[in-house]
């Protein structure tokens, strides 16, 4: 059986107060990727500051940094070591990267306020320390656009310099039908100058009206960028969206490993709406299935 990917999700959740003594160490959150207004991962989100949830601003007793790093180690040791030799690669730090045109490379998050930028490396030092043979991957949303991909690549030659050991880039790549072959020829040929593995991990191509300028993925702002019905002749521009970007992976087919898909069918997907996957909600291959076929049987056989 292949190993699997998990995610850590480490990003921006608000850690328990320093008299939560007895309560599991949430502020290390699994799985519970957070998010800044304009950006995607589906189905969790709501969690920090500056992060488009419900809760808003956490104002409340806050832990030490010496506090938040041991309940960071201990949550990662616990998840990463249980699941040692079983599990292949790990998100351990997700969506981290800022949003806009500001200065800032990192969001601002209570890991950030309370540890300070370090708690990157922290976390894939302890997740190297509790399964030194895993796969540890950086991961975020938006990497298409060139400010964020430049904060991802000032991040990890910064973390390359201090070695620290990240081992893969996650791109999770929610794009949508105006996104070209160009586009994601040049993110991917700047992601590689990073000498890392490229996984491609929660693909999907909006083919709503809405949400067709960007390259967010936050679960709040999705309604919107699903409405208004599907973009004219969206089977077809779909299929050459689908086209070119899996034309872009199969050049970059040194550097990109892995191709997921963010669902299994138009039906299931976060963005139903926009109909974004290969196959419609009946399970038939649609005309983005064969487009992407017939991209593959152009490379010659091995």
């Amino acid at each position: 059986m292949a190993q699997p990917d998990a995610e850590l999700g480490l990003c921006g959740t608000n850690p328990p107060p320093p008299s939560a003594t007895n309560t599991p160490p949430v502020a290390s959150a699994a799985g519970a990727n957070t998010n800044a207004p304009g950006t995607n991962q589906p189905g969790r989100r709501g969690f920090g500051p500056g992060f488009g949830g419900g809760f808003g601003r956490y104002n409340g007793p806050r832990a030490s940094r010496d506090e938040l790093l041991q309940r960071m180690r201990d949550h990662i040791h616990t998840v990463v070591g249980r699941y040692k030799g079983k599990v292949k690669v790990w998100d351990v730090v997700n969506e981290a990267l800022a949003d806009g045109n500001g200065t800032n490379v990192l969001r601002n998050s209570l890991w950030t306020e309370i540890i300070g930028p370090d708690f990157v490396a922290k976390a894939f030092q302890y997740a190297h320390e509790a399964d030194p043979k895993a796969i540890l991957r950086y991961n975020d949303y938006g990497l298409e656009n060139p400010a964020k991909r430049k904060r991802l690549i000032s991040l990890i030659k910064e973390l390359q310099a201090q070695k620290v050991p990240v081992h893969a880039i996650g791109s999770q790549a929610h794009v949508n039908v105006s996104t070209t072959f160009e586009t994601m020829d040049q993110s991917l040929t700047e992601m590689a100058t990073l000498g890392l593995p490229i996984h491609i991990t929660e693909l999907d191509v909006n083919s709503a009206a809405g949400g067709q300028r960007g390259f967010g993925a936050n679960v709040a702002d999705n309604a919107a960028t699903t409405q208004g019905g599907l973009v004219s002749d969206a089977d077809k521009k779909l299929a050459d969206a689908y086209a070119g970007i899996f034309r872009a992976f199969l050049k970059h087919r040194a550097s990109v490993k892995m191709v997921t898909l963010w669902g299994v069918n138009d039906a299931v997907s976060w963005r139903a709406q926009g109909k974004p996957l290969l196959f419609d909600g009946e399970n038939r291959p649609k005309a983005a299935f064969d487009a992407v076929i017939a991209e593959v049987k152009k490379i010659p056989a091995q």
